[in-house]
């Protein structure tokens, strides 16, 4: 913390943060094309409300963003400070960070935070690693629901219906990939689900 800057006092059991970068095309005064930059956006919040959840609407609760294009290293200081700035971070329970998996997002963060990959990428590499329509609706589903087991023993079982010793067969080794990364998710859905708020505020994948 600066001098002078004070610290919050709200407390939480679960810090919910989301950080993803988003590739802007620059130009200077004389419209000269310049290179592009990354803009990192941070979003943190507590869960979900609940009464907008009886309204089939989700909304994050005590949500608050910041977003800039300075090197990481600088962006994370502001990102803390943002967190001092409401919280009492000594008393601060679970932290969950949603990302892309970038190096430049995790890199801060210590062994207890959760991490997860945002809906958008599960979703993607659902689509990427399983061929089967079928096995990704399924899949798709029990994450969405909450079911984590559940959700891991179906792309073991898809796994295994279509493993082959044609090493050719890209089919029987991208699997692996998409259980390496539920298995992650999995924890997080536990937690979420622990914690009482469930899998909600996902973005929505009509593709899959």
């Amino acid at each position: 913390m600066k001098a002078g800057q004070t610290e919050g006092s709200q407390e939480t059991a679960v810090l919910f943060e989301e950080m993803d970068g988003v590739w802007l095309n620059m130009q200077e005064e004389h419209h000269k094309r310049m290179k592009k930059r990354e803009m990192k956006v941070f979003t943190m919040y507590e869960g979900w409300g609940a009464e907008k959840e009886r309204q089939k609407r989700s909304t994050l609760s005590e949500k608050k963003m910041l977003a800039g294009i300075e090197k990481s290293a600088e962006f994370h200081e502001r990102r803390e400070a943002c967190i001092r700035q409401k919280y009492n971070v000594d008393e601060l329970g679970q932290k969950v960070l949603n990302g892309d998996g970038g190096s430049w997002i995790k890199e801060p963060y210590d062994p207890e935070t959760v991490f997860q990959l945002d809906w958008h990428h599960i979703y993607q590499e659902i689509l990427r690693k399983l061929s089967d329509k079928k096995a990704r609706r399924d899949v798709r589903a029990l994450l969405e629901e909450g079911k984590p087991d559940e959700m891991l023993g179906c792309i073991e079982t898809y796994a295994t219906s279509v493993e082959s010793p044609d090493e050719g067969d890209k089919r029987s080794k991208k699997p692996g990939g998409c259980t390496n990364t539920c298995i992650t998710t999995g924890k997080g859905s536990r937690l979420m689900t622990n914690g009482g708020s469930g899998l909600r505020g996902r973005r929505k994948a009509s593709h899959i």
